[in-house]
């Protein structure tokens, strides 16, 4: 069997991957419907723990805070978190003070990040003001 009978056969999978592909648009597109309405529920407005928001609409924290971060970007959301409790703050717009002593993360990590002594959010770079336990642009644990 030559190279042009494999390609016929190939196109199977191919096809699957494309069609996963287009299923995983379409999630992220729902969660965002979700997040959004929740939030609109409250009039975009308040301070509300992350976990009660994710368990009231079926989500896990992390993937919660993945969605927020993008409506984030997006413009479609403006929130920051407290420093000391690491609560969502609604309608509190932060703005992105990159540090330059920063060096990103790698993608996996084993462990937390040592943040003894930095005066920036080892995971987004973010400037730290004041002292507290949670970063007030991604809300990671200080």
């Amino acid at each position: 069997m030559g190279l042009s009978g494999w390609g016929y056969w190939m196109f199977i999978p191919a096809f699957f991957i494309f069609i996963g592909g287009f299923q995983q648009l379409y999630r992220n597109y729902k969660y965002k419907q979700v997040v959004k309405s929740a939030l609109a529920q409250r009039n975009f407005q308040g301070t509300y723990k992350l976990e009660h928001i994710a368990l009231e609409i079926g989500m896990r924290s992390r993937d919660l805070l993945r969605v927020l971060l993008d409506l984030r970007n997006k413009g479609l959301v403006k929130y920051s978190f407290n420093v000391e409790t690491g609560e969502i703050i609604l309608g509190q717009p932060i703005t992105y003070k990159p540090a330059t002593e920063y060096i990103p993360p790698s993608k996996k990590l084993d462990e937390p990040l040592p943040t003894e002594g930095k005066n920036f959010c080892v995971y987004c770079g973010h400037k730290l003001e004041a002292t507290g336990n949670f970063c007030p642009n991604c809300g990671s644990k200080l």
